[in-house]
């Protein structure tokens, strides 16, 4: 219960100092009512901390309109196409897309869930390094954001940081299938670690998402040290950072 709430109930409780005969009534009432709040409370922030596809007013943009992301997915596209020749013939094959090969051929008889592990864990085994980019504040959100991206076939060359472990996880989830609206790249602030972090979201029609992180983990629900800053896929981007009032009219 917050401090808050005890000193509301608290108050209540002086206020309306009941008689004798009638304070075991109104002690049970203020219980009562301090259990209902809580499970509201609890009920809201479990909702909260769930990554939402259905977000339409979070909607800012088509993908066109951020070159640097659109120009990854379109080369993302075709690599993907290379990726699945690579699949169907092994002799045509780079050595650097012998594993990916491997995880989409084996990904293809496996669940939804098992397919997920797959990726997250191929993924996460690469190299991880940090580059200078190329950053801007966005004029919609204030927020600082990464204005290069790394293709899939890049950073299985020299592997990446988060941003491009998000993409590589994000080009992998294509190739097996996943459609468009069911991904997002999801940029989000660590508050532990006070700098901006990337995953991969995945939407389970209709109520459930996943996140795939680096550390092999993939949450259900959003861990209590990120904060959603903005997502991408190939058909938008959601601002996440700040919420927009819409005004009134006025009668």
């Amino acid at each position: 219960m917050s401090k808050t709430l005890r000193i509301l109930v608290a108050q209540l409780q002086t206020e309306l100092q009941p008689r004798r005969e009638r304070r075991s009534a109104l002690t049970a009432l203020c219980r009562s009512f301090v259990l209902f709040v809580a499970m509201c409370a609890s009920t809201h922030v479990q909702a909260a901390t769930n990554y939402r596809f259905d977000d339409d007013e979070d909607f800012i943009a088509e993908a066109e309109s951020w070159p640097a992301w659109h120009n990854v997915v379109q080369k993302g596209l075709q690599e993907e196409r290379e990726l699945l020749e690579c699949v169907a013939d092994e002799s045509v094959c780079p050595a650097f897309l012998k594993g990916a090969r491997v995880v989409v051929e084996r990904g293809r008889t496996l669940d939804r869930r098992n397919q997920l592990k797959l990726v997250n864990r191929f993924v996460n085994r690469h190299k991880r390094t940090r580059r200078d980019r190329q950053r801007a504040v966005s004029e919609i959100s204030g927020e600082t954001l990464v204005m290069q991206w790394s293709t899939l076939f890049e950073f299985l060359r020299v592997g990446g940081d988060c941003d491009d472990f998000a993409t590589a996880k994000y080009q992998l989830l294509r190739a097996l299938g996943f459609k468009e609206d069911e991904l997002r790249v999801v940029v989000v602030w660590f508050r532990d670690r006070r700098e901006y972090h990337a995953l991969v979201a995945v939407n389970h029609p209709p109520t459930s998402s996943s996140l795939l992180d680096i550390d092999n983990r993939i949450y259900r629900h959003r861990p209590h040290q990120y904060r959603f800053i903005y997502a991408v896929n190939a058909n938008g981007i959601w601002n996440h950072g700040v919420k927009v009032r819409k005004r009134r009219k006025r009668s």
